[in-house]
């Protein structure tokens, strides 16, 4: 009983040991499998040429992995055969996914020399013995490849040929290509026309417009015409036979609807027969393409044939009664001449690789061919388009354009009909802007006599009638330029330079130069002109503003200088528009002899005060009074005068009625008056002002009859503006000696009972109970000049 207790336990033992060894051979082989998989998996991630060698770089891994774990002793047995099983396993997954992904290897090595050798065919398209070399290479490789997949013969020659077809496929864009470079400038424009439109490149433009250069339609089916013409050169059936025997080639109805090149050369020689026909004449030869032969004969006979000059090609175009057919003459013409005379539609119809091409590939090609020649021929018009414009535009203002497009070049974007007529237009527009520059610097009287000429008549174009109207309104308006702004004007035309500011002697050796200039072109213009422009007025003023009041004042004396009576008063009345005080000191410090006259509203220096010393006097009040940025910088500190009310009461009771009718010469004398009275206070050694409140209150009636005569340029005893530098006896009689021949002359008593007034045009009337004394005879004012009297 105890024995069997003993023996139960030992079982027990046993038992228990037998699993404990199960478990551990059960987890050494769950270990080995799980290194299988991930032995797997990791080679399925090496693909292509990346997986040679993978089978056994994974064995070994495997190897290693199994060599490091614990199997039972006593299953050892079992344990070997398990692990040659799973390597048996692993081994065919790794040598399966191996082999496959060489295969996928070899298969992109093969595929890869194949695109290579398309690529060649692109590369090489211009020389046949490098592309036939190019195309055996890559044909002995499908050869080999073939042979090693065991492919039969006809899958090996099938592959050979859409390698073929592919080639000739890449030869045929890459010469398209080679064509549009050929015939592009840099600037987007087409080559220049040669002179002469070849059959070749008319036959493009024939392509062109027939059928955009398809042979089949949308569907796939032959592309055939309400008409019934056929295919890419749009043939008749009618016509198609002979054609074909024109060409040299046997009827074949098939190839005639289904073959690109054979229907083209049917087009080709038909159209060449048109052209031998009429002697070259590209428009009777493509009349007779569209409409037949017959139809041209009855036209010619009809409007007169434009070989013997009695009609024009444009004229015998207009003339056609065929709309479509009108039509098309124009689009083929504008086509013809942009087509590069080196790369025509035979220069690819007749390559062997085109040759190679199947049918819906040889339509394709020639459709890119027929497409790319209209994009550059838009292109190039979109840059011309401008061009075009703005020469027209230019030339029509008398103006040189910037850029000019020949004749030629007009032609190859536009064709010869539309390229002509621009040219010419161009022409017209250029001899119109030399009749728009003779009127720009005539007279009135001459521009009068220049339009007489451009007057239409009943007979006269819609053309010749738009250029007199455009003539009318071109006089008009450089009529109103030149009396806006003369010199900008002038210089606009090239009569005026501009002045130069650089320094003070380039400024006054410009001005000199610009009043010389602008009395030769107010001679030329018969209107009075003036010494600046606008803007030049305004920038010396400005210059003028930034200089203390000494050398501003040397400034414009050193000007004046050198100017005339009559520039001077041109600088005077202009620098006035901008600033009444540097008018009135520009005429001071440049006055003219006695026996010259004031400019109309600046009144020069009192009698007996010296041009200098009042022209100081005047700039140093007038800056104090207001002084800029740049016065503060030199020192010049804000002076506050009396307000205007009491200055303009004390101002008229100085001057009177000197200024009788003129009231803006009286307002802008007043500024000058200020000005002066200001620079009295500020220079005089007996007037203080210093911070005395009387001085900024109360006006001083010495001051102000002084500043008065400063700026009116002196007054005689009966407050009658008097010539510069002239004494009032020497004006009393002058001014009596000429009123009495002017009254005598008139017909009219003795003007003793009238006072003379200064007028703004620098001469004498003669006032009486508020009117003027008037020739009878003329119904005129009576006015004297004093220049030059005794």
């Amino acid at each position: 009983m105890m024995q069997q207790g003993v023996n139960s336990l030992s079982n027990a033992a046993v038992g228990l040991q037998r699993q404990q060894e199960d478990a551990k051979f059960q987890d050494a082989s769950l270990d080995a499998k799980t290194s299988i998989q991930s032995i797997a998996e990791n080679a399925q991630q090496l693909q292509g040429k990346n997986a040679l060698g993978s089978t056994k770089a994974g064995l070994q891994a495997f190897d290693q992995q199994v060599s490091q774990l614990q199997a039972p002793q006593n299953r050892q047995d079992d344990w070997q055969r398990q692990v040659k099983a799973m390597r048996l396993q692993l081994g065919g997954m790794l040598n399966s996914h191996e082999a496959q992904q060489m295969d996928v290897y070899r298969d992109g090595q093969f595929k890869g020399q194949v695109d290579l050798g398309v690529q060649g065919a692109a590369q090489t398209w211009k020389d046949p013995v490098a592309y036939n070399l190019n195309n055996a290479t890559t044909a002995h490789a499908i050869d080999a490849y073939g042979e090693a997949q065991g492919w039969s013969q006809e899958q090996t020659n099938a592959y050979k040929q859409d390698y073929t077809r592919r080639a000739a496929q890449a030869a045929t864009e890459a010469q398209i290509s080679g064509i549009r470079q050929s015939m592009v400038n840099q600037d987007g424009t087409l080559n220049t026309f040669s002179g002469n439109v070849q059959p070749d490149q008319l036959f493009a433009g024939v392509i062109s417009a027939e059928s955009g250069g398809n042979q089949f339609d949308a569907s796939g089916k032959p592309l055939v015409s309400g008409k019934g013409a056929v295919g890419v050169a749009q043939v008749m059936p009618g016509t198609a036979p002979e054609a074909a025997r024109m060409a040299g080639l046997a009827w074949d109805e098939g190839r005639y609807q289904n073959d690109p090149a054979y229907n083209a050369a049917l087009g080709k020689a038909y159209l060449d027969a048109q052209l031998k026909k009429y002697d070259g004449n590209a428009v009777l030869a493509v009349a007779a393409y569209n409409a037949g032969p017959g139809a041209v004969d009855q036209w010619l006979r009809k409007y007169g044939d434009p070989r013997s000059g009695k009609i024009t090609n444009e004229d015998f175009i207009r003339n056609i009664p065929f709309q479509e057919t009108q039509e098309y003459v124009g689009k083929v013409l504008s086509r013809a001449p942009s087509t590069p005379q080196n790369g025509g539609l035979s220069a690819i119809t007749n390559t062997e690789y085109f040759k190679q091409l199947n049918p819906q590939q040889q339509s394709a090609a020639i459709s890119s061919y027929s497409s790319m020649l209209e994009q550059q021929r838009n292109q190039s018009k979109g840059v011309l388009n401008g061009v075009v414009n703005d020469a027209s535009a230019a030339y029509r203002s008398g103006q040189a354009p910037a850029m000019v497009p020949t004749r030629e070049q007009l032609i190859s974007t536009y064709g010869i009909v539309q390229g002509n007529q621009l040219a010419t237009q161009l022409e017209n527009d250029q001899q119109f802007g030399h009749t728009v520059n003779l009127i720009k610097n005539a007279s009135p009287t001459d521009q009068l006599s220049i339009l007489q000429q451009w007057k239409p008549t009943q007979t006269s174009s819609e053309d010749d009638r738009q250029n007199y109207q455009h003539l009318q309104t071109a006089i008009s308006q450089v009529n109103a330029q030149r009396k806006s702004d003369p010199v900008l004007f002038a210089q606009q035309n090239g009569r005026a330079q501009p002045i130069d500011f650089s320094n003070s002697d380039t400024l006054v050796s410009s001005i000199r130069q610009r009043a010389s200039d602008m009395q030769a072109v107010g001679n030329d213009w018969q209107q009075p002109v003036q010494l600046f422009s606008q803007a030049e007025a305004k920038q010396l003023t400005n210059t003028l503003g930034q200089m203390p009041p000494e050398q501003a004042a040397q400034t414009l004396k050193t000007i004046g200088s050198g100017l005339d009576y009559h520039g001077v008063s041109m600088m005077s009345s202009q620098l006035g528009n901008q600033s009444p005080v540097y008018g009135a000191v520009a005429r001071m410090l440049n006055q003219p002899p006695v026996n010259n006259m004031a400019d109309s509203r600046f009144f020069g220096t009192a009698t007996k005060v010296d041009p200098n010393e009042a022209a100081n006097v005047i700039m140093t009040g007038y800056k104090a009074i207001a002084p800029s940025d740049m016065d503060k910088k030199n020192g010049i500190q804000k002076m506050d005068l009396p307000p205007d009310a009491k200055l303009q009461a004390e101002f008229n009771s100085q001057v009177g009625n000197a200024f009788y009718g003129n009231s803006a010469a009286a307002s802008q004398s007043f500024g000058i008056f200020k000005a002066a009275y200001a620079g009295i206070l500020l220079t005089d050694p007996k007037k203080s002002v210093g911070n005395n409140s009387t001085a900024q209150t109360v006006v001083d009636t010495d001051v102000a009859k002084k500043a008065a005569g400063y700026a009116t340029g002196g007054l005689n005893s009966d407050k009658v503006i008097m010539p510069y530098g002239m004494d009032e006896d020497t004006f009393k009689a002058r001014i009596s000696t000429a009123s009495n021949a002017a009254f005598k002359s008139a017909g009219l008593n003795n003007p003793s009972n009238f006072t003379p007034v200064r007028a703004p045009s620098g001469n004498y009337m003669f006032l009486a109970g508020g009117r003027f004394a008037v020739d009878p005879k003329t119904g005129v004012p009576i006015s004297v000049n004093l220049n030059g009297s005794d």
